[in-house]
């Protein structure tokens, strides 16, 4: 039995890019046409909930409730190329159609958790070896640490993606 506590969420990505426009241009400069964009993109996210676990005590059998914290997070930094097509439309507007991208990275995934349960499972019991052994199999690159009042598991990702889209702009 869980309950969660304190739902957070926070991050940021900054995504720089330069645009080329290829061509000759006759009537409208650029930004106006087709381009090509390589980009960079950093970003770091985390979500964290508190919750609240039921443990039995093994020498009374009674039944507690813990206190427990997870975080998950993620940073990562890579790069890209995207192509796409600008047009202005008279003098305030704008549509920039975002064709397709693709990027490639690299970056790690954490997840932490921390209870003062923890304390209770000496290196080598059982429950210790067990929740090891839980973390480990989340990837073959696990790097797994646990102490007194913290179990974390760190694993690195790389990552690819797309990107597209549509962009409506007014100045």
């Amino acid at each position: 039995d869980a309950g969660f506590i304190n739902l957070e969420l926070s991050g940021y990505s900054i995504t720089p890019e330069f645009r080329w426009y290829p061509g000759k241009k006759e009537k409208k400069q650029a930004p106006n046409g087709f381009y090509f964009a390589p980009y960079l993109r950093i970003g770091d996210y985390a979500f964290e909930t508190g919750f609240e676990i039921d443990v039995t005590n093994p020498l009374t059998n009674v039944v507690e409730k813990k206190n427990a914290t997870t975080t998950f997070s993620y940073g990562g930094f890579g790069g890209g190329l995207m192509m796409g097509s600008q047009w202005i439309i008279g003098k305030h507007f704008s549509i920039d159609w975002y064709i397709i991208g693709g990027h490639y990275g690299s970056g790690n995934m954490e997840v932490e958790i921390k209870s003062d349960v923890l304390a209770t499972l000496p290196p080598g019991s059982v429950d210790y070896n067990n929740l090891e052994a839980e973390l480990k199999a989340i990837s073959p690159d696990a790097e797994v640490h646990i102490s007194s009042d913290k179990a974390s598991v760190k694993v690195p990702t790389p990552y690819v993606g797309i990107r597209g889209g549509l962009c409506l702009g007014y100045a």
